[in-house]
């Protein structure tokens, strides 16, 4: 179904998908693509070998083809593509033998012819035509070693049609398509568990110039023949028009691609994984290439995820890069975190905070937040030194501080603090305890920030249900326990206790802390020594 997410400049915005897994990833050089730096190639896989063609750049587009070896990640040319020089061309695997059609000629024509790839021999042969019309930027996936091609962009419109090729029979026949509501280009294509699925893409109005980005999830069933809406309109799939894909060996499904920000007038990448085993959508980092890629290529061959090619923009508008680069998702250690938290040289609008910094990282993240543990912004990398000096503070409020190491671009597991500015009101204690301690008293525990080292506590205690007096002052600031020794026939079982904070320097009064009670229903006696006197 189309999303609500209507734009006047098409193709802007791009989404991608990677996955969440636990552990800290990032991207790392392969090796390049010997070919010319392109956009738009293709990509299949066979027997865990990735084969990557086709494509263009500003100058030309092209035939040739190379495969990728993952066990020595050493490329080989194989046997060009025999047919026309083709950019938007799309791609599915069958019965160990790729198969490769349609797409944009040289001259700006839609083709429609196709040609199977034979690995053992490394030749290419003709196959059947595509018996939909001419098209390029179609989608396409393989279910149970039959390909399925549909949607793209014809000379006419949009396409929302689907064929299934056999390559037993090497005959096409027509299946459901998605519906005159669900014409696009650029979709993405897959399979998981025996479906078909399809995500993303865009419908172009050549005549209001408005482009509709879709945002939903559809799988197709083969067996029944029937399409249905897996994800509707979920904005984290928004704008998946030229994104590449893979899908990794647990069934999770990837799409790398770029978001355009309208408030920088710059592209970033971003990435999203999405579960077919209950349509859960997620961001995932790291994402591919700092700027984000459009018609890059992706796979997952011997249990690694690659990327590579593509081309890239800073702005929208801006001079276009192509690629010719690969990169591999691996798995590293996280470098080992800050220890020992401290913040000192307090005042009302600063702190000083300082760590023992772990060798060999880069850099050490400072970020706060006023909230505990959430909403943290980042203030700084500190590259050399143990210390960092907050300022530009609000007096009276606690700030929670995260630190965490980083070395290549990946970050530790974070060491927690806070502090807590100065006030001249101090702060109202929130965490007052009371407990028994023996028949003859009660014992009153709390911890607080302060605000004056020269604070005194005005502890209240209240009988039962009746009102809070003042029964003592503590003079000395420090201190967090008080013991009530006067609880001897109080006529009541229940005691109440709360203790204000005042600042004699300001002659300032804090809130009332919580209030703590306790009985002495469960008090436990006195432990007294027998003693037995003996005369003789």
């Amino acid at each position: 179904m189309k999303t609500i997410f209507t734009n006047v400049i098409a193709l802007l915005l791009v989404l991608l998908c990677f996955n969440g897994l636990s552990q800290v990833q990032k991207w790392e050089n392969s090796s390049a693509f010997p070919g010319t730096a392109r956009s738009e190639a293709i990509s299949f896989t066979i027997n865990n070998v990735a084969y990557v063609g086709l494509g263009s750049n500003s100058s030309q587009k092209f035939t040739d083809f190379y495969k990728f070896d993952p066990v020595t990640e050493q490329w080989t040319q194989i046997a060009s593509f025999p047919g026309e020089a083709r950019s938007g061309a799309i791609a599915f695997t069958a019965s160990g033998k790729g198969y490769v059609g349609t797409g944009m000629s040289t001259s700006s024509t839609r083709l429609k012819d196709f040609y199977e790839y034979d690995p053992t021999s490394n030749t290419w042969a003709p196959i059947a035509e595509f018996p939909g019309s001419a098209r390029n930027l179609a989608s396409s996936f393989s279910i149970n070693n039959i390909g399925y091609v549909g949607l793209g962009k014809s000379a006419n419109d949009e396409e929302s049609d689907f064929y299934k090729f056999n390559p037993a029979s090497g005959t096409w026949s027509a299946i459901a398509g998605l519906g005159a509501d669900n014409k696009r280009l650029q979709a993405k294509g897959f399979s998981v568990a025996g479906k078909g699925y399809i995500t993303g893409g865009t419908e172009v109005d050549e005549v209001n110039y408005t482009t509709t980005t879709f945002s939903d999830v559809q799988s197709y069933d083969p067996i029944t023949n029937t399409w249905s809406e897996e994800v509707f309109a979920d904005s984290k799939l928004s704008g998946l028009n030229d994104a590449s894909l893979f899908v990794d060996d647990n069934n999770l499904v990837y799409l790398l691609g770029k978001s355009y920000s309208f408030s920088t007038s710059s592209y970033t990448a971003k990435s999203v994984k999405y579960d077919p085993s209950d349509n859960s959508v997620t961001t995932f980092t790291p994402a591919f290439a700092s700027a984000g890629r459009s018609y890059s290529v992706a796979f997952f061959v011997n249990n690694t995820a690659y990327a590579g090619l593509g081309s890239s923009s800073t702005s929208f508008g801006g001079a276009t890069t192509y690629h010719n680069d690969l990169q591999k998702l691996v798995t590293v250690e996280p470098p080992a975190s800050p220890t020992n938290f401290s913040a000192y040289n307090i005042s009302k609008t600063s702190a000083r905070i300082s760590w023992t910094r772990p060798s060999g990282i880069d850099s050490v993240v400072v970020s706060i937040s006023p909230i505990n543990n959430e909403s943290y912004v980042e203030l700084d990398m500190v590259r050399y030194s143990s210390y960092y000096d907050v300022t530009n503070l609000t007096e009276g409020t606690k700030y929670y501080i995260k630190l965490e190491s980083l070395k290549e671009g990946v970050k530790s597991t974070p060491l927690l603090g806070s502090f807590t500015t100065l006030s001249d009101v101090p702060i109202a204690i929130t965490d007052l305890h009371a407990d028994t301690t023996n028949i003859l008293g009660f014992k009153l525990t709390w911890s607080r920030e302060r605000s004056s080292y020269y604070d005194k506590y005005y502890v209240e205690r209240a009988i039962g249900e009746g009102a809070f007096e003042r029964i003592d002052t503590v003079d000395y600031g420090y201190t967090t326990e008080y013991y009530d020794r006067d609880i001897i026939d109080k006529n009541s079982d229940l005691f109440r206790y709360r203790i204000f904070i005042y600042n004699p320097d300001k002659n300032t009064l804090s809130e009332s802390s919580n209030i703590a009670e306790v009985t002495t229903e469960y008090m436990a006696p006195i432990a007294i020594e027998p003693s037995i006197t003996v005369y003789l």
